[in-house]
């Protein structure tokens, strides 16, 4: 039989027989002048050819496991493999040693669509070292898919996240009139504890928690996270706050972001986006008339109750620093002249003197106001101490000593 694209007949032979060849994919039909058309018969491509052809498995294998098109384009840029063309840019035979060896982690690249509507909740948590002022060691940060507001909670023991979940479901139930139907979470189920099942009886909320190891699952929790840590590690270090006070920082972090406009939801504010669902037809702009700096100085007014009516001339106020704000008056200071345990202070007569000036920070300037209270007489400086921090004054006998030992 004749093939035309073997190694012994060629097509010019061929047709000086008087013979005329059709080729298909697998098989040769050989016809001529008398004869309408032959028996068709299928025929092996180089199967006149002196050495026997090498499948892409046994290459594969050859050549340190490459892939086929490894192997085809090898076989055609060299001599001697004889590969067979049927296997260009096909999928060979299973290779187990290659799935155990070149193993991959798989990363989600669709954009994933939003929520149709809120209720829909991104947590993730955290541990923070050193603990927080009222010894806080945990925190955690809900964020709703639909208009990416937030929510963030502290506490000292890993197993109130639950606890502190339930609360979040209700308040946004009695307070929004908005259901929770699922809340999305890394897959690190024991910070929740045995009582995170309940959520599901009681509230009727689904829990989705995503596989070990891949937090591009819970990537818009764990987007917020960063955004959020971003804000209080500049707060932080551009107004000099001391780290234990961490807590309220990050919860004045998230109040501020919930007023300030991203592109995630068409430019809008998280807080107005969330209320035009909520109670729909109402003017919800945030009103920031009285925002101020996270760590600027203030003086806090003293209540005549908790002053001595027999101190006619002593103080009327008390330096501190603001750190977080409640609705649009109240707000949240801490002084450190105070003994421990009584240094938050909540006030709405505050005054503040606010740092507008990013160069004070490197040229290390003082604060606009240098405060003198404190009990052993000595100074506060413009950097706040830390509450572990202990100011000592060196009495005149010690300088007596020290002068004449």
């Amino acid at each position: 039989m004749y093939d035309p694209t073997g190694d012994v007949f060629g097509l010019l032979r061929i047709g000086r027989d008087g013979l005329y060849v059709n080729t298909e994919v697998g098989k040769t039909t050989v016809s001529n002048q008398a004869v309408s058309e032959l028996q068709p018969e299928p025929c092996n491509h180089h199967i006149a050819s002196s050495n026997q052809c090498l499948n892409v498995d046994l290459w594969h294998r050859r050549l340190g496991h490459v892939n086929a098109y490894q192997v085809s384009r090898t076989a055609k840029m060299t001599r001697g493999m004889y590969c067979d063309g049927h296997h260009d840019h096909q999928p060979f035979n299973y290779c187990l040693a290659c799935d155990i060896a070149k193993a991959l982690r798989w990363t989600p690249r669709n954009k994933r669509k939003r929520a149709s509507r809120a209720g829909f909740i991104h947590v993730d948590t955290f541990k923070v070292n050193p603990p927080g002022i009222r010894g806080e060691r945990w925190g955690m940060i809900a964020t709703d898919d639909r208009h990416r507001m937030r929510w963030a909670y502290t506490f000292t023991r890993k197993g109130m996240a639950s606890e502190l979940l339930g609360q979040l479901i209700s308040k946004i139930r009695t307070q929004y009139g908005i259901r929770v139907y699922a809340i999305q979470m890394d897959g690190g189920s024991e910070l929740y504890g045995a009582s995170l099942k309940n959520l599901e009886y009681t509230h009727g909320v689904k829990i989705i928690k995503t596989t070990p190891y891949t937090p591009e699952f819970n990537g818009v929790a764990e987007r917020s996270n960063r955004i959020i840590f971003d804000k209080v590690r500049a707060t932080m270090e551009s107004e000099r706050i001391p780290i234990e006070l961490w807590p309220l920082v990050l919860e004045d972090m998230v109040r501020k972001t919930n007023v300030t406009a991203t592109r995630a939801i068409d430019g809008l504010t998280p807080i107005e986006s969330f209320l035009n669902e909520a109670f729909p037809g109402q003017d919800n702009k945030p009103d920031l008339s009285g925002e101020r700096i996270c760590g600027s100085q203030v003086t806090i007014h003293i209540p005549q109750e908790r002053r001595l009516r027999s101190h006619k001339f002593g103080p009327r106020g008390e330096a501190g620093i603001y750190l977080c704000m409640e609705g649009s008056q109240i707000y949240t200071c801490w002084v450190p002249s105070r003994r421990k345990g009584h240094q938050i202070v909540r006030s709405a007569n505050v005054k503040f003197y606010e740092k507008v000036r990013e160069k004070e920070l490197l040229t290390e300037t003082e604060h606009d106001v240098e405060p003198e209270i404190r009990k052993n007489g000595a100074p506060i400086s413009s950097r706040p101490q830390s509450v572990t921090e202990q100011t000592k004054t060196p009495s005149p006998q010690s300088m007596d000593r020290r002068q004449h030992p």
